[in-house]
């Protein structure tokens, strides 16, 4: 989200396929525990942007992402493309998007 409000992105479309915690990020509550610090983070990012929504997409629906988060999992830097994407990538938007048109 960070990242997007640097590139100059102020309307956010976020999917995950973690229905628990698009669960809790819809609700806005925050708990006492290191998962509610995350949640109050995500909380004060939101409040960045023009508009923000979070939505749960099944793995099957969302290959793509869910390729990306495994691509070169490095977890000691970030790591996102804004003109040029892995060479994995169109091939499975397209599946992606054959997918979303098939089930709806």
């Amino acid at each position: 989200m960070l990242a997007a409000w640097e590139c100059g992105y102020r309307r956010l479309i976020i999917e995950s396929d973690c229905l628990p915690l698009i669960q809790k990020l819809k609700k806005s509550k925050t708990q006492n525990s290191a998962l509610g610090l995350v949640l109050e983070d995500i909380s004060y990012l939101v409040s960045l942007f023009g508009f923000c929504s979070f939505s749960f997409v099944k793995r099957e629906g969302n290959v793509l992402a869910h390729s990306i988060a495994k691509y070169h999992f490095d977890g000691n830097r970030e790591m996102y493309w804004l003109e040029d994407f892995p060479d994995f990538a169109l091939d499975l938007a397209s599946r992606d998007m054959l997918s979303f048109i098939n089930n709806n």
